[in-house]
């Protein structure tokens, strides 16, 4: 049971970010259906501001429990001092933790609303990052409650994981039942795994189109090249440069804007107008890469490890190269080599500055990239090598 300071403290808390997602988003709730004690809702992950959109959209409720990746809860120990009181769940990201589901299950019955990110990434273009990961399908059955669904629209586009800011437009949010207990437990977990990834899909291009919302300094495309590296007019990669105002290949010259709307345009008609579909372009041309058994990505890093669910430093295990191929992730160096297979880890994170996380079951490991131009290369080529395509 939580004691009183904790009950005082998260009313706090999401008065204040509930006031922040309407002020500094201009959040708008569409709620259909406000979820009932010990029941479960699944998000789609637009941000990392996708937390304070349900909290606006659910206030003045206040016993949500939400799911936070180790890499968020392990920063510090104020940190984890104040998630702890907010009754936040520590989920160890890309690998099996059973721990979290305990959790999980202790709080529903307690009566808490539990939360999770299904995709357990935010976006990189303004759709899913990832599908629903394995499992997902069997927790409604496990919680034995109503299932929600909560998805975000213009979420990517008010703050971009590439950009390190916030451009205020207008963000929405639905919220409905999407199982009640009884529809869950009549399901197979395969089937509800079909219908969650269906409900949660986004696209805030497309919403973008319809909606037409004007976003404030979108002209501003500072590391916008993180996630559109390749030039669509001469296919060069890791040499897009943004200037002011403006996104140039320093190769063939290609230069492209944005417009208040988020749409890029260009005299030349190879530019794609929405950064999805440039996405695809660099998607296709991965494709055609990897279709040579010898397909291989190298860079050159700096290894960092620790013991998984620990809280001490990093040891630095210093320089070397770091490839990635269809067989796995493969770091030799200095001190130590790594060798990691495919089905040793869910998926590649990274910081959206220079360093690539992997989380096994037994280890975190960290490299830090020396040339960082294609590191969400090596995302996309990691995400089709798991026969995901985000379309």
């Amino acid at each position: 049971m939580t004691s009183r300071f904790d009950r005082m403290f998260r009313k706090v808390a999401i008065s204040l970010i509930a006031a922040m997602a309407k002020v500094k988003f201009s959040a708008v709730k569409q709620v259909k259906d406000m979820p009932t004690d010990g029941s479960l809702i699944l998000c789609n992950h637009t941000s990392i501001w996708d937390f304070g959109y349900l909290i606006y959209s659910m206030f003045p409720c206040s016993h949500q429990r939400f799911l936070a990746t180790a890499v968020h809860f392990d920063k510090s120990r104020f940190i984890r001092t104040v998630f702890t009181h907010l009754g936040m769940i520590r989920k160890n990201q890309g690998s099996r933790d059973l721990q979290s589901v305990k959790d999980m299950l202790k709080a529903s019955r307690e009566g808490g609303i539990v939360v999770i990110y299904p995709a357990g990434m935010t976006s990189f273009d303004g759709r899913p990052a990832w599908e629903p990961l394995p499992g997902i399908g069997s927790m409604p059955k496990l919680i034995k409650s109503d299932v929600y669904a909560a998805v975000a629209h213009g979420g990517f586009i008010s703050d971009p994981r590439y950009a390190h800011r916030c451009f205020r437009g207008r963000v929405e949010v639905e919220l409905k039942r999407l199982y009640t207990a009884e529809e869950a437990a009549s399901l197979k977990p395969d089937e509800l795994q079909a219908g969650i990834a269906k409900a949660l899909y986004f696209n805030d291009w497309d919403w973008q189109e319809a909606k037409r919302v004007p976003f404030k300094h979108m002209k501003d495309m500072r590391n916008v090249s993180r996630t559109l590296y390749m030039c669509p007019a001469c296919k060069c990669e890791g040499e897009m440069r943004e200037g002011k105002g403006s996104l140039t290949c320093k190769k063939c010259g290609f230069s492209a804007k944005r417009d208040k709307y988020g749409f890029f345009s260009s005299s030349d008609p190879t530019c794609p107008a929405r950064m999805d579909r440039w996405v695809d372009l660099e998607t296709e041309k991965l494709k055609e890469e990897m279709k040579r058994d010898d397909f291989t990505l190298t860079q050159e890093a700096t290894f960092f490890l620790r013991p998984q669910n620990s809280v001490e430093e990093f040891e630095d295990l210093g320089k070397g190269v770091l490839t990635l191929t269809k067989r796995g992730l493969s770091f030799k160096g200095e001190k130590q080599s790594v060798e990691l297979g495919l089905s040793d880890f869910q998926f590649l994170m990274f910081s959206d500055t220079d360093r690539l996380i992997v989380n096994t079951d037994q280890y975190n490991y960290r490299f830090v990239f020396t040339d960082v131009r294609l590191m969400t290369k090596w995302f996309f080529a990691h995400r089709l090598m798991a026969g995901i395509d985000i379309k």
